[in-house]
């Protein structure tokens, strides 16, 4: 079935799974900035909820 889809495709041939693929160098070291990150905005339960009661454990 592999030959069979591979002779569609016009390209280089297609590796198995499982084959690394070299990896290329990075050039890039700078940091992106971290200006835009904003905190994750606090949760709190509704004002009805009884969550706000801890865990007895009995």
């Amino acid at each position: 079935m592999r030959n069979f889809m591979q002779s569609f495709h016009d390209g280089p041939p297609i590796p198995p799974p499982g084959v690394d693929k070299e990896h290329e160098a990075t050039t890039n070291t700078e940091l992106p900035s971290t200006e835009d990150i904003q905190p994750l905005p606090v949760q709190e339960p509704p004002q009805n909820s009884d969550m706000r009661q801890p865990i007895r454990e009995e």
